[in-house]
């Protein structure tokens, strides 16, 4: 190796150090950009099935985005607003369901001279005076939100600072998706002049690929959400009978966009309104919510996941934590996006264009012993054959093949 040759590779070595340093610092504005591509991907879906319908192209972005938006904001004030006044409601009848709890539960002990011996005693009036001790009347919380609401402004000024940093940047990533959406040839033209002539033909269908990625990715969320508004309104509220199901099942089913933390986030209005309406239903509805939730989380989303993206459960859980602490919240809550980008672009660049497996398949084979074994061409191994790419078991050797991307 010659002089010019050892320092053109240390240069290039150098600059690839320090591109991979401003990326990692850049990490949080590139997952903004991320998102805007992911919400403009997202508009694009409807916006492309007006097209087909007549429409011309600006019309059909403007119903998108405009329909898109509105239908957030009315689910918002559909949502917060009943969610805050049951909440309110809750609050002000919560010292007299105290004394009637307290009453309940004596009434109860009372009942067996079995419950009488184990369970303590509960006073009725040892209760009141208690709740008067305290300074709280029947249908009166004032005494306490109000000094507690006082204790917590200085941390409310803080998260008033945290609050309109994300506001910031959801106005950021809705501009930026905007813009994305109007003229996305653009963005793809800028990357056709970073790569070879002879490979730009290639680029697009990669870039093709990735669009169809993030579409499966949307479909993939369309119907997990439908499946979940189903599920939690139509279990919990026409079954069960719980005031305001449509409400939470909406709220469900936006939660579903977090994984993992979004099956428990509705849990927190299902409580509300449930204790506001008929506590004893908690015994009854949580359960049935976290049944559902099992069931959704663990089987049908993954389902639809591997469906959609082929993307393995035990590989995006990993990844959840490796996306959580590098990136933060927005790591996680687009993981399986960045994840089916990431395995688009190893299986498409390097799989196919350098490796090549496209062309000659891979097969593996699980033997007598349960190991796996790898097999290509015209051969025979442990009692299997491939032929014309494809794995047979003879008779006499029962196996299993597995065929892999």
């Amino acid at each position: 190796m010659n002089y010019r040759e050892y320092l053109k590779r240390l240069l290039t070595a150098v600059f690839l150090i320090l591109l991979l340093i401003s990326l990692w610092y850049l990490r949080y504005i590139l997952m903004l950009g991320f998102t805007a591509a992911m919400v403009a991907v997202a508009l694009s879906v409807p916006a492309g099935w007006l097209q087909q319908k007549g429409l011309g192209r600006g019309s059909a972005n403007i119903i998108a985005v405009v329909g898109f938006f509105g239908v957030t904001i009315l689910l918002g004030f559909a949502i917060f607003p009943t969610v805050i006044e049951e909440a309110s409601n809750l609050f002000a009848s919560l010292p007299t369901a105290l004394l009637q709890a307290a009453e309940s539960y004596e009434l109860w002990r009372l009942s067996s001279d079995n419950l009488r011996v184990v369970l303590p005693a509960l006073n009725y009036s040892e209760v009141r005076a208690a709740l008067e001790a305290l300074g709280i009347q029947a249908g009166d919380i004032s005494n306490i939100v109000m000094p507690l609401v006082n204790s917590t402004l200085p941390v409310l000024q803080g998260v008033g600072s945290v609050v309109f940093g994300l506001i910031a940047n959801i106005a950021i990533i809705i501009f930026v998706s905007i813009f994305f959406l109007v003229e996305p040839a653009t963005y793809v033209k800028a990357s056709l002049m970073l790569v070879p002539h002879h490979y730009q033909a290639r680029a697009l269908e990669i870039w093709d690929e990735l669009y169809r990625t993030m579409t499966n990715w949307v479909s993939a969320q369309i119907i997990s959400i439908s499946i979940t508004v189903f599920l939690v309104w139509f279990i919990l509220g026409v079954l069960l009978g719980m005031s305001h199901s449509l409400t939470v099942a909406l709220f469900a089913g936006v939660a579903t966009f977090i994984p993992n933390l979004g099956s428990i986030i509705p849990l927190i209005p299902i409580v509300i309104f449930t204790a506001a309406d008929d506590p004893a239903k908690l015994l009854i509805i949580v359960p049935a919510y976290l049944l559902i939730q099992l069931l959704e989380s663990n089987v049908l989303t993954p389902y639809i996941v591997k469906l959609e993206l082929d993307i393995p459960a035990g590989g995006l859980l990993l990844f959840q934590v490796v996306a959580a602490t590098a990136l933060g919240a927005l790591g996680v809550l687009l993981s399986i996006p960045l994840l089916a980008l990431v395995i688009t672009l190893v299986r498409e660049i390097y799989s196919y264009d350098i490796l090549r497996l496209n062309e000659r398949g891979l097969l593996f084979f699980t033997d007598r012993t349960g190991g796996l074994r790898v097999h290509r061409g015209h051969e025979e191994r442990e009692g299997v054959t491939e032929e014309n790419g494809r794995s047979s078991a003879t008779p006499t050797t029962p196996t299993t093949t597995h065929p892999t991307v």
